[in-house]
């Protein structure tokens, strides 16, 4: 199960803009935050992305029960960064205690405010 999750084709074209994900609590799934802009990919060679710009979370909460640590993965494409993120108030935590969480950020860019956990530390201002 996904929390909130934007995934676009590799090599897709077009835009993706102007959405909220606001005012929700997930309970262990395998993906809290994600946006995956290599989604299918069948070769690492990337011609074209959609363009990801003023996107919202704000209060999102739960746990998680991946088995990688990233409860946070901003996967965007090295072409066309995503642009215009913004989080507040963001809380997720691991199912099992022994996974200590983490964000991990491909050409991000926003900003951050309030509460975020785990720390998006790597994402571009």
């Amino acid at each position: 199960m996904n929390g909130a999750r934007i995934k676009t084709w590799h090599g897709g074209q077009g835009e993706c803009h102007s959405v909220s994900f606001k005012h929700s609590n997930f309970t262990n799934v395998m993906n809290p935050l994600l946006i995956d802009q290599h989604y299918f990919a069948e070769s690492a060679k990337e011609t074209s992305a959609v363009k990801i710009s003023n996107i919202t979370y704000e209060n999102l909460h739960g746990t998680t029960n991946i088995l990688t640590p990233s409860a946070i993965n901003l996967g965007c494409s090295r072409l066309v960064s995503c642009t215009g993120l913004y989080f507040n108030n963001i809380f997720f935590t691991p199912a099992r205690n022994s996974v200590k969480l983490k964000s991990t950020c491909i050409n991000a860019k926003g900003k951050t405010w309030g509460r975020i956990e785990p720390p998006l530390s790597c994402l571009n201002h």
